[in-house]
């Protein structure tokens, strides 16, 4: 169940594209407070009832009626578990990423952990390349990407570098994306 927010505007949507946003108004609310704006994240809601996850409990909640959304809201709140990070800021992709990657991202993100790690970036003159999604390092936090780190690199290193990026950019230009 993916849960969308740009710029702050939280969505929370079924597998369906429904949007489910109005029948978890706790979930909506607890987003929000999220410190990274732009984000697409994966998870499940869940409503814990007697110990054990009640979909029931969930299925109650999608009711027309929004004195019962808010009532049921109070009385047995939802949690949204988040597992994967899709996309990180605008033009941050992480869906080429394997998932043990963007779990890294997710954990770092969202625990402030300041870790570096390998990321298709948006490089801006980085590496000599402008315009284009390159993987390098980069320092992640609670703001995403907060660096791109650049490291020294070999002659041999550099030219492949570019000649990657060459690669990319002409199939881009190709699909124009």
């Amino acid at each position: 169940m993916p849960c969308v927010s740009c710029g702050g505007d939280v969505e929370i949507k079924a597998k369906s594209g429904k949007s489910l946003s109005r029948f978890f108004p706790e979930v909506l609310e607890n987003l929000r407070a999220v410190s990274p704006k732009t984000f697409v994240l994966d998870g499940e809601l869940v409503i814990p009832v007697d110990g054990a996850l009640s979909f029931d409990a969930l299925q109650m909640r999608l009711h027309p009626a929004a004195s019962r959304i808010e009532r049921l809201s109070k009385e047995t709140p939802a949690t949204f578990i988040v597992f994967d990070c899709l996309l990180r800021k605008t033009r941050q992709s992480l869906l080429l990423e394997a998932f043990e990657q963007r779990r890294a991202v997710l954990e770092a993100i969202f625990k402030d952990k300041k870790k570096i790690l390998p990321c298709a970036a948006y490089l801006e003159g980085e590496y000599g390349i402008h315009g284009l999604y390159v993987g390098v390092p980069v320092k992640l936090g609670k703001n995403g990407i907060e660096e791109i780190i650049q490291i020294k690199l070999t002659p041999e290193e550099d030219a492949a570098l570019k000649k990657s990026a060459a690669a990319v950019k002409e199939l881009v230009d190709i699909i124009k994306v």
